[in-house]
């Protein structure tokens, strides 16, 4: 159940454009995620969940925050609108593409690598 609550969420999150919907429907599929792990009854699925809770608890409300204060200085939460602010949102762009790749998961140092190619760009 878990596993179609996930797919399901996911492709409802793609169809958002309200940044702050984006982060709370990818919340339900890391839930669901963590459901799958603490009903999986083993060490590695529970001890793998409470990573993701911990994780989840700093990564998505950073997210939120991030999204506060763009609202706060541009007046827009849509992604449609967001591309077009990213020369005039200065330290705020690479903190949300941070942020961002840490609650995908990705490694400490690909997050870094990114960031480098694409100041270089």
């Amino acid at each position: 159940m878990s596993v179609v609550a996930i797919i399901y969420t996911s492709f409802t999150t793609i169809r958002q454009v309200d940044l702050k919907k984006i982060i709370a429907y990818s919340s339900v599929a890391h839930m669901n995620v963590v459901t799958i792990g603490l009903f999986s009854l083993n060490s590695i699925g529970i001890e793998g969940s409470i990573l993701l809770m911990l994780s989840h608890g700093i990564v998505s409300p950073a997210l939120f925050l991030c999204v506060g204060v763009l609202y706060d200085r541009h007046k827009t939460r849509l992604c449609v609108r967001s591309a077009h602010l990213r020369p005039v949102m200065g330290l705020l762009n690479p903190c949300i593409r941070a942020i961002g790749a840490k609650l995908i998961g990705v490694p400490h140092k690909i997050r870094a690598w990114i960031n480098q190619r694409h100041e270089v760009s």
